[in-house]
C-alpha cells in the first residue's frame, strides 16, 4: 500500500523531529565495531523496512560576511569544463547512467549553472555545482520543494569518489563557490544542504561558516509516506 498518509501525524512532528535528530547525531571518531553494534545495525535495517525517517537539512551563508578576494586556492578544480564531464562513469548500480549524467549536465549549463570538476588520470573524481540565483529547490532525497525565503545563490549535487574522499574536494569546491557567489552583486544569501546522516558533508559544510537554517521531513510508515517542512529560522 502506497500513498500519502498526513491524518493524525501532525501531533507527532515534535517528536519525530527529536527522534531524526538523535539518530542523525554525528558518531565518535574511533568508536569500535562491536557485537551490540552489529547487532543495533541488523536491528535498524530490520526497522526501516516498517519506518524510516529522512531528515534533509537545509544552510544558508551570508554573503555580506564574505571578504571578497580577487582570487582564492582551489587547487586543480575547474570551472565548467566538458571535458572533465565526459570522463564520468557510474562505479555502482545505483548511480545514474552516463548518458543521463550528461544530460542532465548540460542542460544545467544551458540554464545558466556552473560546475566545478576535479579529473585526473581520466577520470572525474570530483564534481559540484552552482546556481547563482534561485527561488526554491525540488529536494530528490525526500521529495519537496523548497522555496527561499530570501532568493540566493544555491550550492548544491557535490560528489567525491569513494575512492578520493578525505582528500579535501569538497571543502575546495565549497570555498570556490562561495567565492564566486560573493562576486554577484545581486545575491544576498548562499544556500546548500545535505541528508542529516550524510556526516562528512555536514562537517564541511558547517565547518565551511554555514547556518543551519532548517529540516525537510519525509516519514515512512508501513507503506504510507508523509512528507513536512521545520518552520525556517529567521
Amino acid at each position: 500500500m502506497r500513498g500519502l498518509y498526513t491524518g493524525g501525524v501532525a501531533e507527532l512532528r515534535p517528536g519525530v523531529e527529536r527522534l531524526a535528530a538523535k539518530m542523525h547525531e554525528t558518531p565518535i571518531a574511533g568508536t569500535s565495531t562491536s557485537r551490540g553494534s552489529r547487532r543495533k545495525g541488523r536491528l535498524g535495517r530490520a526497522t526501516r523496512l516498517v519506518w524510516h525517517i529522512d531528515e534533509f537539512r537545509q544552510y544558508r551563508f551570508s554573503l555580506a560576511g564574505l571578504p571578497s578576494a580577487s582570487s582564492v586556492d582551489v587547487g586543480a578544480l575547474r570551472l565548467d569544463h566538458l571535458s572533465d564531464l565526459d570522463l564520468y562513469e557510474p562505479s555502482a548500480p545505483w548511480w545514474i547512467p552516463k548518458n543521463t549524467f550528461l544530460s542532465t549536465a548540460y542542460e544545467r549549463l544551458a540554464a545558466g549553472d556552473h560546475v566545478y570538476t576535479y579529473a585526473t588520470s581520466g577520470r572525474l573524481l570530483h564534481y559540484a555545482w552552482l546556481a547563482d540565483w534561485r527561488e526554491d529547490v525540488f529536494v530528490r532525497e525526500v521529495e519537496q520543494t523548497f522555496h527561499f525565503a530570501i532568493p540566493g545563490a544555491l550550492l548544491f549535487d557535490a560528489h567525491t569518489l569513494p575512492e578520493a574522499r578525505g582528500q579535501g574536494f569538497h571543502k575546495r569546491s565549497l570555498v570556490a563557490r562561495l567565492h564566486d557567489a560573493c562576486l554577484l552583486s545581486s545575491v544576498r544569501w548562499a544556500y546548500v544542504g545535505c541528508l542529516a546522516n550524510n556526516h562528512a558533508s555536514r562537517s564541511v559544510i558547517e565547518r565551511g561558516g554555514f547556518a543551519y537554517y532548517t529540516s525537510l521531513y519525509r516519514l515512512k510508515t508501513f507503506g504510507f509516506t508523509s512528507r513536512w517542512q521545520a518552520t525556517a529560522r529567521v
